[in-house]
Order: C-alpha cells, then sequence, then structure tokens
C-alpha cells in the first residue's frame, strides 16, 4: 500500500492537528483496536517532541514530514526532519529512573524513549546526509 504522506513545521500548534490526522486515518481505516490508535497516538506525540527539542532545538518552523503504512501486521511510520543528529547516531535507550528515588526528585523528562521503545518495539534510526530518518511500528 502506498504511504499518507503528511508535513508539518516543528511547533506545538502543528503537532495536534498532524497527531489527530493520523491518528484519524488509523481509527477510519477500521482495521486496528482503540488501543492500538491511542498507543501510535502516544509515540507520535513523544517522536515529535523530540524532534521539536532535540533536533530543531525547540525552534518552530523546521521541516518534518511523516509516511503512514496502515499494513495488516501493524501501523509503519516514518519520520524525516533536518535537525540535528541524535547523539552518537543512535536511538537512545529506554532507560527509567531508578525506582529507589524519591517522587519529588524524579527528573523532570526522560521517560520518552521509554514509552517509545515499549509502545514501538525496535525503532531504527538512519542519518543520511542532512536527514534524520526514525521509523518504527505500531502493533
Amino acid at each position: 500500500m502506498d504511504p499518507q504522506i503528511y508535513q508539518c513545521r516543528a511547533g506545538i500548534d502543528c503537532f495536534g492537528a498532524t497527531i489527530e490526522g493520523i491518528v484519524a486515518q488509523i481509527a477510519d481505516s477500521g482495521r486496528y483496536s482503540a488501543q492500538t490508535s491511542e498507543n501510535a497516538h502516544v509515540v507520535l506525540a513523544e517522536v515529535l517532541n523530540n524532534i521539536f527539542e532535540h533536533s530543531y532545538g525547540g525552534e518552530t518552523g523546521g521541516h518534518i514530514q511523516l509516511s503512514l503504512f496502515l499494513e495488516d501486521d501493524g501501523i509503519y511510520i516514518e519520520t524525516l526532519d533536518f535537525g540535528l543528529p541524535m547523539p552518537g547516531l543512535a536511538i537512545p535507550s529506554p532507560t527509567l529512573p531508578d525506582p529507589g528515588i524519591r517522587t519529588e526528585d524524579l527528573p523532570e523528562g526522560g521517560f520518552g524513549w521509554y514509552l517509545i521503545h515499549t509502545l514501538a518495539p525496535s525503532p531504527q534510526y538512519l542519518r543520511r546526509g542532512n536527514t534524520n530518518i526514525l521509523r518504527f511500528t505500531v502493533k
């Protein structure tokens, strides 16, 4: 099946509409459970937020392209952006803080990659020229 292509500019204002459009297309397909659609929503929000905050350094306007493939065995998504590469050209590991840490001492963020790895196991990252390519599957 040919992918549905979405274009977005990095920034909070466009993410909601882009994510809602993708999740609506997933739901409208009638091929996936409500839980799978919700998992896709969470992963997309985390991925787009990471692109905005880290790849584009919190600067609005950077180009992001998303390709959505609705297949029988899962939802395949590929993102492309032209920001900074991932440190070490690798996806961060899915770590959680030590469970012995007091709640008030927990870091503000840092749980996104754990969610991504949990809901879309085995994400893949490539840096091709000045382009970041992230591929993941939600089942």
